[in-house]
């Protein structure tokens, strides 16, 4: 009995440990830069949809202005996180319809600057990654 109430107590501060540890490493963990995702992402798209490089640089600037985008209003989200301040409908159905013009405009960006073969493959990954999460 002594033995199982010992080996207990090990494993739950060996399991306090290794979550202590996993917070330090995530606090401690630099964010990439702007420039850095952008390069990442267009990489990543012109493997998948086999891009040009007029489409690689076509595509450069419309994945900056969308990551800016999204790290400012994640900024935005973390600064309200602290304030423990409820959004209003008013405010989300503002945010939500910012969110879904942003779909729509890259959406059209992307129409322009893919063939339609891209971007049927396009929209078929983008189905994935929607419903991966």
């Amino acid at each position: 009995m002594a033995r199982i109430v010992s080996l207990l107590a090990l494993f739950i501060c060996f399991s306090l440990t290794i979550n202590a540890q996993k917070k330090q490493f995530f606090k401690n963990k630099k964010r990439l830069t702007t420039e850095q995702l952008t390069t990442l992402k267009v990489k990543k798209m012109t493997l998948e949809l086999e891009l040009s490089e007029i489409q690689q640089n076509k595509l450069t600037p419309v994945i900056k202005e969308l990551i800016s985008e999204r790290s400012a209003q994640l900024d935005k989200k973390r600064e309200l996180k602290n304030d423990v301040k409820k959004i209003n409908p008013n405010e989300r159905y503002q945010m939500a319809n910012k969110i879904l013009d942003r779909k729509i405009m890259f959406q059209k960006e992307m129409r322009t600057i893919l063939n339609e073969e891209q971007f049927k493959k396009f929209k078929t990954l983008e189905k994935k990654r929607l419903h991966k999460k």
